[in-house]
């Protein structure tokens, strides 16, 4: 821009102000501004884009966290997708200090031609409000700074830290101009980011922030991050030195043929029998990678030379599932491929085992496409079987290798309760153990179902799952009141989740959707009280497949089932259940066989499988 047109544009403002120089250059900086105007909003619209993408750019942090080179080059194919422009964010302070400039040397112009317009006009460095300057810029900086942190839709998303680095490189270049340049330059910068506080009111008027970003979707990535982060800070240096050495360990044997992963200790359960079998029946050696450091694999391994431990936390777990080399991998984490753990990079012929937690449904209870990568699954019913053909029909997906393997857990009960026989005990247990979802027994009911028990000769047990109390302690807490307040002393209220032996010395459970019902049932051959709060549903579009997911299926089976505008009829479904015990011990015994594969036998089920499977592999190489 030509420092003439500057000049005249100064003359102009100065002649409207009254041939007031300061009200001059404020009248000039709001002229820009209005002119500027459309760059604002351009930039307030590919700010609105950066906003909205932090979902997807959150998810490719959490997916390969620690591998900076694939980080960037995701979010690289992401803004080209998006055509989104990240430096187009600095076009408005470029613009801004192009004018500065311009004007800096305008009034330079002028200062030296004593002759000029403006002779006399212009404040200057020394004396007067040149001392001032610099402290009302520093001000005026902060004060723009802090409307930015709240009013800018990109800022207002920055983490406190970028938020203070940004408003301290403001404030910074704020107070060297107040002290540097002249008072006129500095005024018009001051003036500068006050007007932007109206300016980016006016942005969000004509761009309205809540029609182009899901904030629901942002804030629940954003929690994602925050639990990662605090995954990553509860990491101390003993554990990273252990976690580094069994790395190096497990990638320095050659051949692996078994690698078992487990998301914590409280997983074995699932594995057991199958390990069990294993290392009774062959002498493959079985690597069991856990991202628990305090998994009991490691005591267990002191005793079994061929179960070999390795701690690998969640963040180089991702790494070294790209890296995995071994012929069977197996696990009970769903969504293989679909977030942070995928399928190996090295090798492509890898056999993917997943094994089933629960007797439960394959399109309710977990994501959509939570099964499509693997390639063999170890189903613990008919049910599950004929759920994962129609899914692979509906979606077109390749066939998966479904082997009718059975429970291992619920294997391990029956040999636990079949060594201990069958306890009597003199006044009836009934445990209240609900799910952890919202609207489950807790949220509403279990008042009522207290009241209806409470001194009738039982003894109650109310014993939340752990989730529960931690995703809603507000809610716990008023629970825990509500039982104090009444005083029973048939009513206790168990807030010590390490042992599970109130729900195995039970006679009766209530439950709502829990996954303990059938285990306990199964196990025990004692039966249920099912409450119909809303279904858990984790698969919105489960419907899409036309078959009755087991879950609501074996109700009928295990027990009775109230609705939750029946539980004034809670004591007598309790009283029906617990009066006909033979009835009740011979129609879950029939469902148990009838539902659930090789009951006693999934570890020898699982394990021939995967034996021949190796074999086969031997002869392949």
């Amino acid at each position: 821009m030509n420092i003439s047109i500057i000049n005249n544009l100064l003359q102009s403002c100065c002649d409207w102000a009254g041939g007031n120089f300061l009200f001059g250059i404020l009248i000039f900086t709001a002229i820009t501004k209005v002119l500027l105007l459309p760059v604002s909003l351009w930039c307030q619209y590919n700010g609105l884009i950066m906003v909205r993408l932090m979902p997807e750019i959150n998810r490719i942090k959490r997916e390969y966290v620690g591998d900076f080179d694939m980080i960037a080059e995701e979010q690289r194919k992401l803004f080209k997708r998006e055509h989104y422009q990240p430096l187009s964010s600095f076009l408005p302070l470029a613009a801004q200090i192009f004018l500065l400039l311009t004007l800096f040397a305008a009034i330079d112009h002028v200062l030296k031609d004593s002759s000029g317009a403006f002779a006399g006009k212009i404040p200057v460095r020394d004396g007067g409000l040149a001392w001032i300057m610099p402290g009302v810029a520093g001000v005026a900086a902060m004060i723009f700074g802090w409307s930015q942190n709240y009013q800018n839709p990109l800022q207002r998303e920055q983490s406190a830290t970028q938020q203070l680095i940004t408003n301290l490189c403001t404030i910074g270049i704020s107070l060297s101009l107040g002290f540097f340049v002249q008072a006129g330059v500095s005024f018009y910068w001051t003036m500068s980011n006050l007007l932007s506080i109206p300016i980016q009111l006016v942005c969000n008027l004509i761009l309205v922030p809540s029609k182009y970003v899901d904030y629901y979707k942002l804030r629940k990535s954003q929690m994602l991050m925050k639990k990662l982060a605090d995954e990553k800070n509860k990491i101390t240096p003993e554990m990273r030195k252990r976690e580094k050495a069994d790395y190096k360990k497990f990638f320095s044997v050659a051949n692996k043929h078994l690698v078992f992963y487990s998301e914590g200790s409280g997983f074995f359960k699932y594995f057991e029998q199958l390990i069990n079998y294993l290392l009774e029946k062959s002498n493959v050696i079985i690597h069991y990678v856990t991202s628990d450091p305090n998994d009991q694999i490691f005591e267990k391994a002191k005793t079994q030379p061929r179960l070999r431990p390795y701690y690998i936390g969640n963040v180089k777990l991702i790494t070294l599932f790209m890296k995995m080399d071994a012929d069977i991998v197996v696990m009970t984490t769903p969504d293989l491929g679909n977030f942070h753990l995928k399928r190996s990079l090295i090798r492509k012929d890898i056999e993917y085992i997943y094994i089933e937690h629960a007797i439960s449904s394959t399109h309710l209870t977990v994501r959509e496409h939570a099964y499509d990568n693997f390639d063999t699954f170890f189903c613990t019913c008919q049910n599950q079987m004929d759920e994962l053909r129609a899914m692979e029909k509906l979606y077109k997906t390749k066939e998966k290798t479904l082997v009718p393997c059975g429970y291992g857990l619920l294997d391990s009960l029956l040999e636990r309760f079949s060594a201990a026989g069958n306890v009597v005990n003199e006044r009836k247990k009934i445990l209240l153990a609900p799910s952890w979802q919202e609207g489950c027994i807790l949220d509403s009911g279990y008042k009522e179902i207290l009241e209806q028990l409470a001194g009738h000769g039982f003894e109650i047990t109310l014993r939340p799952h752990p989730e529960y109390v931690k995703r809603f302690p507000g809610k716990w807490a008023s629970v825990v009141n509500f039982c104090k307040s009444k005083n029973w002393d048939d009513v206790t209220v168990q807030q010590d989740f390490s042992s599970n032996s109130t729900i195995f010395s039970s006679d009766l459970v209530i439950t709502d959707w829990s996954g303990i019902a059938y285990e306990f049932a199964f196990s025990v051959v004692k039966p249920v009280l099912f409450i119909n709060t809303p279904m858990k549903v984790i698969n919105r579009n489960y419907r899409k497949i036309d078959l009755e997911p087991i879950d609501i299926t074996m109700r009928a089976d295990t027990g009775i089932a109230l609705e939750t505008n029946e539980l004034d009829q809670t004591l007598t479904a309790v009283q029906e259940l617990l009066g006909e015990p033979e009835k009740y011990r011979r129609k879950i015994t029939e469902s148990r066989e009838k539902y659930v594969f090789n009951p006693g036998a999934s570890g020898a089920a699982g394990g021939k499988y995967i034996l021949q499977r190796l074999i086969e592999r031997q002869k392949k190489h």
